[in-house]
């Protein structure tokens, strides 16, 4: 198991509630399982999905791109970016 902490920005905090989430995953899971766990926690976030931005140490993150353990997610929607 991995433990990824996914950081909400903007309008993401405000709809969500929270600004920080720790999520476990297990070994080997990509982008997509984090945000499917970040969903299933926070349902009022999928609409706004497909305008969210997900980067990882300052660097946008693909679909398939493995997490590891530690990392940690930045997500913004245009609106919230600086």
């Amino acid at each position: 198991m991995i433990c990824v902490t996914v950081r909400l920005h903007g309008v993401l905090a405000e709809l969500a509630g929270v600004a920080s989430e720790t999520v476990s995953l297990e070994d080997g899971a990509t982008w997509v399982r984090a945000m499917a766990a970040l969903i299933a926690r926070h349902p009022i976030l999928l609409p706004i999905m497909s305008e969210v931005t997900t980067t990882r140490a300052g660097r946008v993150v693909s679909d398939g791109e493995c997490l590891r353990d530690g990392d940690r997610l930045d997500l913004a929607t245009g609106s919230s970016r600086a």
